[in-house]
């Protein structure tokens, strides 16, 4: 709702500013080393909390590195 409220006002993106964040999602060729981004905003994180030890093993287990197999690559 507060967003929504201060859409037409000069404080349109002050609630991004403050609570969100943006991720970046990369997707790399693994012949040729092309790299394709996607970047998404957010206001939260869906991290993976059973049988973490930390937040930060939490959030590393958010980045790791995953192997896509039918990927194609627009270079190649």
């Amino acid at each position: 709702m507060l967003e929504n409220g201060l859409k037409h006002t000069p404080y349109k993106y002050v609630t991004q500013s403050i609570f969100g964040g943006k991720t970046c999602s990369q997707l790399k060729c693994m012949e040729c080393g092309n790299i394709k981004e996607n970047y998404e905003l957010f206001y939260n994180l869906s991290l993976t909390v059973k049988n973490m030890k930390s937040m930060q093993e939490s959030l590393d287990s958010m980045i790791k590195d995953e192997k896509i197999n039918d990927y194609f690559c627009e270079i190649c």
